[in-house]
């Protein structure tokens, strides 16, 4: 009902009062219907929105997973992957070719279970896991009653760690142990690698090259006619990778 005077709808109550009591009329102001109150709606939607998501994720580790078992090379590269490497150095551990471990590591990036850390690098792409693939790592190991890896990914420039990948290179930086002249970092670099080919000359190359790029630096020491190197922090870090993909 409407009250001209008071420009309001009245509210009338069904059952009058005892003793003949007037019905007084209670403005909207006063008292108003309960109004119904979607929030909850709103909830309950954003609740199935966010199960929908988790129920997308289990379903896309699960399709992921049972693809990667399917391949013992894919099992056998994910399973041991323990630090980013490049492509030659998966096919020296694994003993497969080159061009097989290529397509490999396109299909598993396609996958969503590898990615490039050094996409615009021409040469020595890293690879590492993604979420989904270190969820399918530990499932895999799980199921060969394995241990979880002890993962090694520290913060250093892998656009440079990706240039000292090649044998040279990473001879020296495995055989430094202390400050050492290029001529005995040259000899501690054949003996753990036999069939290493490399002079004084091109380990005092790859130096200057270190050198330069602040991954060893030089020593002067008095009555020594020549130089000796000592790795930075930079160094001793590319130095436990490299020797990490030995145990790889």
């Amino acid at each position: 009902m409407y009250d001209p005077e008071r420009g309001t709808p009245t509210w009338v109550v069904a059952n009058p009062p005892p003793h003949g009591d007037s019905v007084k009329s209670i403005s909207s102001r006063e008292f108003s219907p309960s109004r119904p109150h979607y929030s909850h709606l709103h909830t309950t939607q954003r609740d199935k929105e966010a199960t929908g998501k988790v129920n997308t994720l289990q379903m896309e580790r699960d399709d992921t997973y049972n693809w990667l078992i399917q391949s013992e090379r894919r099992k056998e590269i994910i399973r041991d992957f323990g630090q980013p490497l490049t492509a030659t150095q998966i096919a020296r551990r694994t003993g497969t070719s080159l061009d097989r471990v290529l397509h490999l590591l396109w299909t598993l990036t396609l996958y969503r279970v590898l990615y490039c850390l050094n996409r615009d690098t021409r040469h020595n792409r890293l690879y590492w896991l993604t979420e989904l693939g270190k969820t399918c790592q530990r499932k895999l190991r799980e199921a060969l009653a394995l241990q979880p890896l002890n993962q090694r990914f520290p913060r250093i420039p892998w656009d440079l760690y990706s240039s000292v990948c090649y044998s040279h290179r990473s001879a020296v930086i495995q055989a430094m142990r202390a400050p050492m002249q290029a001529a005995a970092i040259k000899r501690l670099a054949r003996l753990k690698n036999a069939d290493l080919r490399m002079s004084a000359n091109n380990a005092r190359d790859v130096l200057w090259y270190l050198l330069a790029k602040g991954i060893v630096r030089r020593i002067v020491m008095k009555q020594r006619s020549h130089p000796r190197y000592e790795l930075t922090e930079v160094g001793k870090a590319f130095q436990e990778l490299l020797v990490g993909v030995m145990r790889f």
